[in-house]
């Protein structure tokens, strides 16, 4: 294998997400069964009778890693795969939300990072799903906590990378993708991109979350990513943002093709 072709999409699996889910995640289900992808990293996927139906309908993709849970996959990570992987590893982020935030289904389903490596490489995959900050588009948040949620941030940014660069001392490279619920234009993004990680979609401005789904007032932005961390050279052959026209989500997901040795 001497690219890798890889997406990540948060699936909107809450209970509150509007339309059908039957039918939102059929048509996810369609376009990934067609296309060129050799590995997907879904968000969301909180419970095990979604899971189900995704096993069900992605008969291209025989590999499904994710850490069981009482209600359904931990932290609402799968990484679907045409490759076998191995070392699957499920990381709890210890802070999950700001000081006297209540969530009830955080606090059941947890957030964190799921670790994959494909059989025979030196290749890590990392997929997160970080916990709602004040840029999250999805939620309407008070100024004054700003300073907190940029703490619960950097935790969580931080511990990701403690796994982060656990592997890169082994040598591998690393490609971590998700829901980072991080905007852009902030400087903890641009800091954690001074940990040696490169942006995929560094050249893209535009927001991977629906305005039309954003609360009155907020402002959708770039809160989901590709992030490859490596010594080896390589080639972003292709990206693309998915569903931007067909909203299938409440997010826009990602894909893109990369060749690098692995």
């Amino acid at each position: 294998m001497d690219s890798l072709n890889i997406a990540t999409f948060n699936i909107w699996g809450s209970i509150f997400a509007k339309g059908n889910f039957k039918k939102r995640a059929g048509e996810i289900c369609q376009y990934f069964n067609n296309s060129e992808t050799d590995i997907i990293h879904f968000q969301e996927i909180f419970t095990y009778p979604k899971l189900k139906f995704f096993q069900r309908h992605l008969p291209n993709f025989p590999y499904c890693a994710y850490k069981k849970s009482l209600l359904g996959p931990r932290g609402g990570l799968v990484t679907f795969s045409k490759i076998p992987v191995v070392e699957t590893l499920y990381m709890e982020f210890d802070q999950k939300l700001i000081q006297g935030n209540l969530n009830p289904g955080i606090a059941v389903t947890g957030k964190g990072a799921l670790k994959v490596s494909p059989n025979d490489t030196s290749l890590t995959l990392i997929n997160t799903h970080f916990s709602p900050t004040y840029v999250s588009p999805s939620y309407n948040t008070n100024p004054k906590n700003k300073d907190k949620y940029d703490k619960l941030t950097k935790s969580q940014l931080h511990q990701l990378y403690g796994l982060i660069e656990k592997e890169s001392i082994k040598g591998r490279s690393v490609i971590v993708t998700g829901d980072f619920n991080l905007a852009k234009d902030t400087e903890i993004y641009q800091s954690f991109l001074g940990q040696g990680l490169v942006d995929i979609f560094a050249g893209y401005s535009s927001p991977t979350y629906h305005q039309k789904y954003a609360p009155k007032g907020k402002t959708a932005c770039r809160i989901d990513y590709i992030f490859i961390k490596t010594s080896k050279k390589f080639t972003i052959i292709n990206t693309d943002q998915l569903f931007t026209d067909n909203p299938l989500s409440d997010h826009i997901g990602l894909k893109a093709k990369i060749k690098l040795e692995i």
